[in-house]
């Protein structure tokens, strides 16, 4: 039977919790108008899990709810007799039980919202705390905000996850329990929460262990010390943030969300993460799972004299694609197609067939009439085909520092920008309703106007100098507000066109993957977690999609390599792109036999994607993407359908042709047939307890190869 938790209210809580026996209003403080509002029941049968007594615990005592911050010169743990309970109401969606609580401060001028949820299918919990200036003047000052100050019970500790993009691609870490007591920190400073850090972690105990996550698009911290017993985390977004609330202003936590699981072994971890992760936060298409897609993003390669526009080089290559057919998903515009904000050409044809690109030079969001006429066309002729369209733009940014003619040509006044001292970096403050709802309907018109399907949003610069600034011509105790502002103002503007356009995929983007904490993502995909792909090899991406797979499910990866192959596609690399989005980059117009190759591939990337959403099991250790003197291994695998897929990379410098490598997740009294990308079996019986046990020779014959293999009942 499904199991299902009911949210059980006041002095029930605390019956089932063991928290003693005052109601949480009575230990608050109620005030004439307090409301509690139930709008969900439970009519299965309840089963209390240990992860909904750790919740329930903590919203029936909301005294010592494990956040703090300081207001007024004073330090709150929860929201003690200091807060009143004005409003208390829970409700279901799906697989989630939200409970909401609002409290007001005894100085009638600050309001905390706490939202939480909990999700008894994935013995998972989350919560994000919000803080309103209700009253006719300023509030005293909010500073030391933590949203989780938390004890993690669990003995013989260890600390798991991943770095961020930028310096370190995504490169695994472990923290031991020695270093644990110590203590041990980490954080994003320059605005964009995966530039260095990672804001996931994985706190494995002898116990079991708590897969935890800060959700924040900007800076955030996070502390974790232990004694060996317990694990004390404390975690902020906004660094800094000290300031009070202007009347009618809100400043918010990040979100922050944990996923229990009860045993200590790392693929328990990994894969009761990723189910809720999938099932709980990831964007929907239409209503259902996001589906694997072949994407191209074309680098113009000019065939003719007769095409003299970027327009006529796009319409031709995707002409000639489609009469080989190749004909892929998603059709990824990027940074070519709007003209400058003084209204001249960024990106041309050269005469002799160069091609010219100043994309950085952004703001106008105005297509290049110019280059770009036929860009409805092409949009067109990409539906004709059954595909989908995407474009790029970079709202938060602006690449020229010409105050008049922003205002002039685009109507952007000097009031939204944010400067940093040298001027080379704009920011378009989205914590400014006037400069949200401008760019807002901006991006909506280009949308309109051009058939586009998908909002890819890039940012490429770290903004953290431009809101200290901010912070500062607010003058004194101000400091964190313009982050948290301007964060709220991103996510709203991505909340606005989901609303305006239910079918939308948001793709983000961030010089790469720099901006994909879990607020994020449960608005967007990653459809490019790196621009180190760009630039290195396809030993790069299997590095990273060993690490990735683990913690963001869905993520688009490169099918090319442009260090060796970018004028023709290797199976290698194909493979190496076998992720949510598949990405295609070549000079289409120019390569014979290209087509062939990519139809196959594509083909055998299709039955891979059927198991994209299952269990994940790395087969072998991690390697960087200079290490490649080793396979590297994986396995998406169906426990209810009883099959799955594994992928095999013998790299470059490895010299064993073969490799005996244990598979896992296989029922151990089943038979099991191999069989590869073409259909051919490989192996037509195994037992399952022979393959998880003594494993499998898999035989790869030369230096930087790969095989597919996949699995089912025999």
């Amino acid at each position: 039977m499904k199991k299902i938790v009911a949210i059980v209210m006041a002095s029930a809580l605390l019956a089932l919790t063991g928290c003693g026996s005052t109601a949480p209003e009575e230990q608050i403080g109620a005030v004439p108008g307090y409301r509690e509002t139930t709008l969900s029941t439970v009519s299965e049968e309840e089963t209390v899990s240990k992860a909904s007594e750790e919740y329930n615990a903590y919203i029936s005592d909301m005294a010592n709810f494990p956040v703090s911050f300081v207001y007024g010169g004073v330090a709150h743990k929860g929201f003690g007799r200091n807060f009143k309970l004005l409003n208390k109401s829970a409700a279901s969606a799906g697989d989630k039980r939200e409970t909401d609580f609002t409290f007001l401060h005894r100085d009638g001028k600050l309001s905390v919202t706490l939202k939480t949820a909990f999700y008894p299918d994935y013995d998972a919990y989350d919560w994000t705390v919000y803080f309103t200036a209700v009253g006719k003047t300023n509030t005293a000052v909010l500073e030391n905000v933590l949203v989780a100050d938390i004890d993690l019970s669990g003995s013989n500790p260890t600390l798991k996850g991943i770095n961020g993009d930028y310096g370190y691609l995504y490169s695994p870490y472990v923290k031991s329990a020695d270093e644990l007591a110590q203590g041990v920190s980490f954080e994003a400073t320059s605005g964009r929460s995966t530039a260095y850090g990672f804001p996931y972690f994985n706190l494995e105990t002898d116990d079991g262990g708590y897969m935890a996550a800060i959700g924040w698009p900007g800076t955030w911290h996070a502390d974790f010390k232990s004694n060996g017993r317990v694990t004390h985390l404390t975690a902020t977004g906004t660094i800094g943030m000290r300031t009070y609330l202007k009347p009618g202003e809100t400043v918010r936590t990040p979100l922050m969300a944990f996923v229990r699981y009860f045993e200590r072994d790392e693929d328990v971890a990994t894969n009761t993460w990723r189910r809720w992760y999938i099932d709980c936060n990831m964007p929907k298409e239409n209503g259902e799972k996001l589906s694997p897609k072949v994407s191209v993003c074309l680098p113009l390669d000019r065939d003719s004299a007769t095409q003299k526009t970027m327009g006529d080089v796009a319409m031709r290559t995707l002409e000639n694609m489609y009469e080989h057919g190749f004909v892929p998903d998603l059709y990824w515009h990027d940074a070519t197609w709007f003209q400058s904000i003084r209204g001249d050409s960024l990106s041309y044809l050269k005469e002799n067939g160069d091609i010219v690109c100043n994309w950085y030079k952004v703001g106008s969001w105005t297509v290049d009439s110019r280059q770009w006429s036929n860009l409805p066309d092409i949009c067109d002729l990409v539906h004709e085909n059954g595909g989908k369209t995407m474009l790029w733009f970079e709202p938060e940014r602006i690449g020229d520092d010409d105050v008049v003619t922003l205002k002039n040509n685009l109507g952007i006044k000097p009031e939204w920008l944010l400067f940093r001292q040298q001027r080379d970096q704009i920011l378009l403050n989205l914590g400014n309703p006037d400069a949200l709802e401008y760019i807002f309907k901006k991006i909506c018109s280009v949308i309109d106007a051009n058939g586009i399907d998908f909002y890819r949003e890039d940012f490429n610069m770290g903004p953290i100098d431009n809101w200290l600034i901010g912070d500062g011509l607010q003058g004194e105790m101000r400091n964190g507000i313009t982050e948290n502002l301007h964060v709220q103002g991103h996510l709203k503007l991505w909340d606005m066109l989901l609303e305006r356009y239910p079918g939308m995929i948001i793709d983000s983007c961030a010089s790469g993957g720099n901006r994909n904490d879990l607020e994020t993502m449960r608005r967007a995909v990653a459809m490019h977690r790196t621009d180190a792909e760009e630039f290195n090899t396809a030993n790069t991406s299997i590095s990273m999609n060993h690490s990735m797979f683990k913690w963001i499910p869905y993520f688009g990866s490169a099918a090319y390599d442009r260090a060796n192959d970018m004028k023709g596609v290797e199976q290698y690399n194909s493979r190496a792109g076998y992720a949510g989005v598949y990405k295609s980059v070549f000079l289409f117009n120019t390569v014979d036999g290209l087509f062939d190759k990519l139809n196959e591939y594509t083909a055998e990337y299709k039955k891979f994607g059927k198991y994209l959403f299952n269990d994940y099991y790395p087969l072998t250790d991690w390697h960087s993407q200079g290490d490649t003197g080793d396979w590297t291994a994986w396995e998406f695998f169906d426990g209810d359908k009883n099959e799955g897929v594994v992928q095999l990379f013998r790299q470059d410098n490895c010299s064993e042709s073969k490799k005996i490598i244990k598979l896992k997740g296989l029922k151990r009294d089943c038979d099991y047939q191999f069989t590869d990308g073409n259909g051919k079996v490989r192996v037509t019986r195994i037992s399952g307890a022979t393959l998880m046990d003594d494993g499998y020779e898999f035989t790869i014959d030369s230096k930087r190869g790969s095989d597919v293999i996949f699995i089912k009942q025999a």
